[in-house]
């Protein structure tokens, strides 16, 4: 029988917006040197924010006077999408070459199989997932093409997962030659009135189109269930040992220059200057 491979589990609680995307980049640089293992990662938000798609218009997307009325703070991200609202989620993100799980060459593939697990998470809690291009009850949000929403849970792609006709969570990418990540965020509660204050956006019908896992399930779910579910399901759908460890010397110095220079930094988060690492 052969041997399953290797990855890195990493639990790394809740933090900053700045802290979490600044991390998110420096695993994922460490992982494409081969200088980490291929990487899944499990985390929070504290406090609660905004994070952007990496090419979105922040004037345009949401309301940075009430940001800043609330002190909420609002991240660009190095993936795309749209708008989230991060604060009563399950964020995981995705860390790896290409060939550590034999993840397609096409993007839209790749959507579909490493949100395998995501679907196999779901069916543990008893809930019934489809994708969206699968989907007879798919919502009617429309496609991510510059369109109408500037917000990712009322827009929909092929492969968001639907649950009782509505979208739940939503997951971005990006690729650097052989190296892909991937992270996605999976609403345990949604406040929707809290998140139109901050966006430039009227969410006309959003319940209609988007759903959380409490909505889903009828009832409370905590973090740890879910993230513990995530856990085994993404072992057992990819076949991979996933051993518990922490954050190495290299991805800590690359973070606290990372959220320096760029996530933390107004030029990268209001206008997406490029920092001195950014790609």
């Amino acid at each position: 029988m052969e041997a399953l491979k290797t990855w890195r589990l990493l639990y790394s609680g809740f933090n900053h917006p700045y802290d979490n995307m600044a991390t998110d980049e420096a695993i994922f640089r460490e992982c494409m040197s081969g200088n980490s293992l291929p990487t899944f990662r499990i985390y929070g938000w504290q406090p609660e924010g905004l994070s952007l798609g990496c090419s979105q218009d922040t004037s345009k997307a949401i309301n940075i006077g009430k940001c800043a009325e609330y002190n909420l703070p609002f991240v660009r991200r190095f993936s795309g999408g749209e708008v989230i609202f991060h604060s009563r989620e399950v964020t995981y993100s995705i860390s790896c070459l290409r060939g550590s799980l034999g993840i397609p060459a096409f993007i839209k593939e790749s959507f579909k199989f490493l949100g395998s697990f995501l679907i196999d998470a779901y069916k543990s809690l008893g809930l019934d997932p489809v994708f969206s291009c699968e989907s007879a009850l798919s919502p009617s949000g429309v496609r991510n093409d510059g369109g109408q929403s500037v917000f990712c849970f009322a827009s929909k792609e092929d492969y968001d997962i639907i649950i009782k006709g509505r979208k739940i969570g939503g997951n971005a990418q990006r690729r650097i030659k052989d190296a892909v990540f991937q992270h996605g965020s999976i609403p345990l509660k949604l406040d929707i009135n809290r998140l139109e204050l901050f966006l430039n956006e009227p969410l006309a019908d959003i319940s209609k189109k988007t759903i959380s896992l409490e909505g889903a399930l009828g009832r409370d779910i905590a973090f740890e269930e879910f993230a513990e579910r995530l856990k085994t399901s993404f072992a057992r759908v990819f076949s991979v040992n996933l051993v518990s460890d922490g954050l190495t010397l290299r991805e800590k110095d690359l973070i606290s220059l990372l959220k320096e220079e760029k996530y933390a930094n107004p030029d990268w988060n209001l206008y997406r200057k490029k920092a001195v690492l950014a790609q």
